[in-house]
């Protein structure tokens, strides 16, 4: 389907998205809204809203969808004078799941490397 993006998490189907809304798998829909690997698989379903909707060019890759969704949760200007702090001190502080943080320090050091 050209209208949907299945969205993964962990290797494992965790969402279907839309143009208009986004449907969760039901262990990921029963966890508590703030829970961090909920709001990380939202925010991934946002990105692929936006290729959906043609917001952003396609097609949908998931290293994209991640790195999209870092720069979401934790703003370069926000985690930048944290980064130094243990991941999972920052993980709890972004509320992302503990794994992305890494990702996100090197995100940014291949931005300075590039610059």
């Amino acid at each position: 389907m050209k209208d949907m993006q299945q969205i993964s998490y962990a290797n494992q189907a965790a969402a279907m998205a839309g143009r208009e809304r986004f449907w969760l798998v039901d262990e990921l829909e029963q966890l508590d809204p703030e829970d961090p690997v909920r709001v990380w698989v939202s925010w991934l379903c946002l990105y692929a809203r936006d290729i959906l909707t043609g917001v952003l060019p396609g097609p949908y890759e998931q290293q994209a969808a991640e790195r999209y969704a870092r720069e979401a949760l934790m703003p370069e200007e926000q985690f930048l004078p944290v980064a130094g702090d243990p991941p999972a001190e920052l993980a709890a502080r972004f509320n992302v799941p503990v794994e992305q943080v890494d990702s996100r320090l090197i995100d940014l050091a291949a931005r300075l490397i590039d610059a």
